[in-house]
Formats: structure tokens, sequence, C-alpha cells
């Protein structure tokens, strides 16, 4: 049954984002922590539902720490050649 949808997921995964913020934001008002905290909820059930590979915000949280991690894996490996030539002697 969800073959046939399969071709719309991610705009249905995106709609219901979209409608959800719009909800926070126009009738309770939250602030944006509490926004951020609604997302994440929102993320964690589209994933659980099967549609976390097509959520945007999933998708920009993967990005986001596969950048962080790369930047601390070069920042070690440089960090770590420094002390390696440093005891090259050794």
């Amino acid at each position: 049954m969800l073959d046939i949808f399969t071709p719309y997921l991610p705009f249905i995964a995106f709609f219901i984002t979209i409608v959800i913020n719009v909800y926070l934001i126009t009738k309770v008002k939250v602030n944006w922590i509490m926004l951020l905290l609604g997302n994440l909820l929102v993320s964690i059930v589209l994933k659980s539902v099967g549609l976390g590979e097509y959520d945007l915000i999933t998708q920009i949280i993967d990005f986001i720490v596969d950048i962080v991690s790369k930047i601390f894996k070069g920042i070690k490996d440089v960090i770590g050649g420094w002390i390696k030539d440093l005891f090259s002697w050794w």
C-alpha cells in the first residue's frame, strides 16, 4: 500500500512538517526553543513511521552532523600529526 505513495512521500513529509510549524507559530505562539523541540518531535515521529529519509529536518541535521564530524576529524588529524612529528626524534 505504501508503494502507491512512494513518488509523493517527500511532499507528504514536507507538508506535514510545514503544517505543524505553521500551527505552532500561529495558534500556539511558541518561542523558538519550543519550535525546535516540536520539530525534533516531528522528526522522531516521521522516522519511526518510515518517512525519515524524506524529512527535510532530518536531512539538514544529518548534513550538519557530517560536516562537524569531518571538521573534528581534520583537527584531530592535524594535531595528531603535529604531536607525531614533535616526538618523531624520540
